[in-house]
C-alpha cells in the first residue's frame, strides 16, 4: 500500500463516517482504541523490519495486513511491506506548545526534570503504550500514545502532535517506607511534620539534608464530541488537584483545583491563523459553567472519561485506583 492509497482508504472511510455520525450522539468514548504491541514479542515480524529496512523499531501497531504505524524513541513511523519501493516514513514528536504543566508542582533545590517516578506509572500504559482510533469520529484514525505521564495524540494525515496532557501530574510518593529509609534509621518528624503522601521530588532532596514537603496528586480525563454542536469536534480536559494533608488530619487529602478546559478542531478558522491548517485541537476561552452543562447534557462522569481503566496485571478492565481513590475525598471521582 502506498501513501497516495493510505489517503484513497481514508477518504471512502470518511464518507461512511459522515452518514453514520448523522445518527450518533453528541459525544462519544475515547476507550475504543486498539492497542498496539511490542515488537520484541513478534520475532520473526522483527527479522522482516531488518530484512527490508535495515532496522527495527520498538512499538508498532498493524492497520492493514502488511501496513503498520510504530512508536519509538525517534518519534512515529509508517511501514508497507506491499510497497517494493517504501523506506518508510518517519515523524519526529516535538513537544506540544500547549501542553500545560501541573501549576501545584514545587520542584526542590538541584530538580527541575519531570520524570517522577520511573516505572510507577498508574494504569500501566507502558506495555503497550502505541494505540490505534478514530478519536473524534471523523474517518481519519489517530495513533494516541501514553508515553511515561503524558497522553498524546498524534495525526499522521498532519503529520504532528494535535493534542497532549498530562493525564498522571502527579508528583507522590505513597509509599512510606522509602522516606523512612531516606531518614537511614533516625527518628521521623512529629506527626504534624509528617503527611498521609509524600512529594517524590522532595523525598529525594531527603538524601541531601532536604525536608519533606506533601505529595501532589493531578489526574485528567478526556472527553471527546461536538458539545457546542457547531459541526467541529471538541475535546474536554477536565483536571482534579489534590495535596496531602499532614498526619495529625483524619482526611488525607484536600482538592485545591477542579478545571475544564476546552479545545476545538476548527479547520476554517486555524486557515486565517499564522501557523495556517495545523489539525491542531487549539484551547477555547469557553467558561466552566458552559462546560459542565455539556456533561451534564451528555451525562458524562469522572468515571466515563479517558483514562479509567488499569491495564496492570490483576487489574484488568477495572477502574484505575489511584484517579478513582476514595482517599482523595471527592465525590466525583466515584462517579
Amino acid at each position: 500500500m502506498t501513501i497516495s492509497k493510505w489517503h484513497a482508504i481514508r477518504i471512502m472511510k470518511k464518507l461512511s463516517i459522515v452518514i453514520l455520525s448523522l445518527l450518533s450522539s453528541v459525544a462519544y468514548s475515547i476507550e475504543d482504541l486498539k492497542l498496539g504491541y511490542d515488537l520484541d514479542d513478534n520475532v520473526d515480524l522483527l527479522k522482516k523490519f531488518y530484512e527490508k529496512y535495515g532496522y527495527a523499531t520498538r512499538y508498532v501497531y498493524r492497520y492493514e495486513i502488511n501496513s503498520y504505524f510504530s512508536l519509538s524513541s525517534g518519534g512515529v513511523g509508517h511501514y508497507d511491506f506491499d510497497d517494493p519501493h517504501d523506506q518508510g516514513e518517519n515523524w519526529s514528536i516535538e513537544p506540544w506548545s500547549y501542553l500545560d504543566f501541573p501549576p501545584e508542582i514545587r520542584f526542590a533545590p538541584g530538580f527541575s526534570g519531570y520524570d517522577l517516578v520511573p516505572g510507577y506509572r498508574h494504569g500501566c500504559f507502558g506495555k503497550s503504550p502505541l494505540r490505534y482510533g478514530d478519536v473524534e469520529g471523523d474517518g481519519d484514525p489517530e495513533l494516541v500514545i501514553m508515553h511515561s505521564q503524558i497522553m498524546k495524540i498524534f495525526s499522521p494525515h498532519y503529520g504532528r502532535l494535535v493534542f497532549s496532557m498530562y493525564y498522571d501530574g502527579s508528583d507522590w510518593e505513597p509509599n512510606d517506607q522509602y522516606i523512612r529509609q531516606a531518614f537511614e534509621g533516625a527518628p521521623m518528624p512529629p506527626l504534624e511534620q509528617q503527611y498521609h503522601g509524600y512529594s517524590a521530588i522532595w523525598q529525594h532532596s531527603v538524601y541531601q539534608g532536604g525536608q519533606l514537603e506533601p505529595g501532589v496528586r493531578v489526574y485528567s480525563k478526556l472527553f471527546a464530541g461536538d458539545f457546542d454542536k457547531d459541526g467541529n469536534p471538541d475535546l474536554i480536559k477536565w483536571q482534579k488537584a489534590f495535596v496531602s494533608n499532614n498526619k495529625t488530619e483524619s482526611i488525607a487529602w484536600n482538592k485545591v483545583r477542579n478545571s475544564l478546559t476546552h479545545y476545538e478542531r476548527d479547520l476554517a478558522t486555524q486557515k486565517r491563523l499564522e501557523n495556517g491548517v495545523t489539525g491542531e485541537y487549539l484551547p477555547q476561552i469557553t467558561l466552566d459553567v458552559v462546560i459542565e452543562g455539556w456533561l451534564r447534557e451528555n451525562e458524562l462522569t469522572w468515571q466515563q472519561g479517558f483514562p479509567s481503566f488499569s491495564e496492570c496485571p490483576g487489574e484488568e478492565g477495572k477502574l484505575i485506583p489511584e484517579m478513582h481513590d476514595p482517599l482523595l475525598n471527592d465525590p466525583d471521582v466515584l462517579q
